[in-house]
């Protein structure tokens, strides 16, 4: 594969996006793509629809992964290029097909068997990152474990910063973030008699404010860490009908992981106690659960590193990101750096509906990963000066 067929491989993507969970046909092509690259091992249907795709170079080295991502959005595309989405609703709004087809880049160098490459590089195609549930079930599966990672990588182009610039923070990169939906049982009647039912308005009007309050607080001492009502629903169009039921959901967001966790206990105990005088019912459940993402010193020291061996540009971070990636579950048991690219100071951003990833990326984030390699081999065996 060069780079126009490798072009080629990004666009079929493009095409052919699948929602978290569902990338059955995704994950096909990559494994007939592998395949034909020869590696050590490849392991399917890890975690779900990942791959482990292994390059064992029998030589005494760090097992070094890269990971890349699998799943679409569930937005509607409004570009009119040729490889625009044919899965409707559904889309690489995010630029997973360029992550991945990085990785298979990758994996074709490395089927070329590097004389200078030791130890072990793994390749892992994710799924389901944009829910949170692809790492957590990829730490599940004891294959990836018998690997013995000794460091994971991970990169994500961010749009609005200078094509090909890498952008690095040490510590936190990225907000903790995690949603909470809250569901509320009263009892429906006849709109003309109110008095013989049960409405959950009240209580959900008061625990909206109950949550604008407590994010309030934590917001004007830490302005990274607040709560974001993202839906409300109580009732249909049935004028006459009151409603019984409804449902509130909310995002905890904090670069601060321990914020974050004590937001979320004074929001649960506020609302145990203002649920008492609520004769109906209530029920809560956490989703899309992403802890912050903390970067390896040494790792960071890596990459570092690593850019500027190809003289590549690196811009500090002053702040973490405040989106959230599910690559902190991996940095919780392994060293790992998680990284963004630039896509362009004028490119669409990340989950519009006419985003389209930078083919120029793809080269240079291999590149990127190759330095990686052999920096990462360095520290491995002690030769950083």
């Amino acid at each position: 594969m060069d780079f126009e067929d490798l072009l080629i491989i990004r666009k079929q993507f493009h095409k052919k996006p699948e929602l978290s969970g569902e990338e059955i046909k995704t994950s096909s092509q990559i494994e007939l793509y592998l395949k034909k690259l020869h590696p050590s091992q490849l392991l399917t249907n890890v975690g779900g629809h990942g791959i482990l795709c292994v390059y064992d170079f029998q030589k005494p080295g760090p097992c070094v992964v890269f990971r890349a991502e699998l799943d679409a959005l569930p937005i509607n595309e409004k570009n009119n290029c040729e490889h625009r989405s044919t899965n409707s609703g559904i889309s690489h709004a995010c630029g997973h097909d360029g992550h991945m087809t990085i990785l298979l880049g990758l994996a074709q160098y490395l089927s070329r068997i590097p004389k200078d490459i030791s130890g072990k590089i793994v390749l892992l195609f994710q799924p389901a990152e944009e829910t949170a549930e692809g790492a957590k079930k990829i730490m599940q599966d004891s294959r990836f474990h018998d690997l013995h990672p000794t460091y994971i990588f991970g990169l994500h182009n961010i749009p609005q910063y200078p094509l090909g610039a890498i952008l690095l923070r040490k510590d936190v990169f990225a907000s903790a973030s995690q949603g909470l939906v809250l569901w509320f049982y009263g009892l429906s009647s006849h709109a003309g008699q109110p008095e013989q039912g049960l409405s959950p308005l009240k209580v959900m009007m008061d625990c909206v404010t109950l949550l604008q309050n407590i994010s309030n607080k934590y917001y004007e001492k830490n302005s990274d860490t607040f709560i974001t009502i993202i839906h409300m629903n109580i009732g249909k169009r049935a004028f006459g009908t009151m409603p019984g039921d409804g449902v509130i959901m909310a995002t905890f967001r904090s670069f601060d992981q321990k914020r974050i966790d004590a937001m979320t206990k004074e929001v649960m105990d506020a609302l145990q106690n203002h649920m008492k005088s609520f004769k109906g019912s209530w029920e809560h459940k956490w989703v899309e659960v992403f802890p912050s993402i903390v970067n390896n010193s040494t790792c960071y020291e890596i990459v570092t590193r690593a850019v500027e061996d190809i003289g590549g540009k690196i811009i500090e971070m002053k702040n973490p990101f405040n989106w959230s990636e599910d690559f902190s579950y991996y940095l919780y048991q392994y060293p790992g750096a998680f990284f963004g690219i630039g896509a362009g100071e004028n490119h669409l951003a990340l989950h519009n509906p006419s985003y389209d990833f930078p083919d120029d990326l793809i080269p240079y984030s291999i590149e990127v990963f190759k330095s990686i390699i052999s920096e990462a081999a360095r520290q491995y065996h002690g030769d950083f000066s």
